[in-house]
């Protein structure tokens, strides 16, 4: 796909991500962004629900990753060296 002056390029990046934990008291607390992270995987899920048993904190019950649309507007200068690749690179890496 050619793209010219003018086109918006949109991409889904990662926003923020989400921890469901069950407290000792019963009570399911989310955690919002844990240690800064933006999105989890099924590894990282593994380890926070490990470290989290192993301090005692409750148990981790699940993760949700949370994503958003980024925009870039196509520049005559992009047209010209076919940068595609780049901008969209550095979208996903924070916009």
């Amino acid at each position: 796909m050619t793209r010219t002056a003018g086109d918006t390029i949109n991409t889904m990046i990662a926003d923020y991500c989400e921890l469901d934990i069950q407290r000792a008291g019963g009570m399911v607390e989310t955690i919002r962004n844990p240690n800064s992270y933006r999105e989890l995987n099924d590894a990282l899920f593994a380890r926070f629900a490990k470290a989290t048993a192993a301090a005692g904190k409750g148990k981790v019950l699940a993760y949700r990753n949370i994503k958003k649309v980024a925009s870039y507007v196509f520049t005559a200068a992009d047209a010209a060296t076919d940068s595609t690749a780049r901008i969209e690179r550095a979208m996903r890496a924070g916009e």
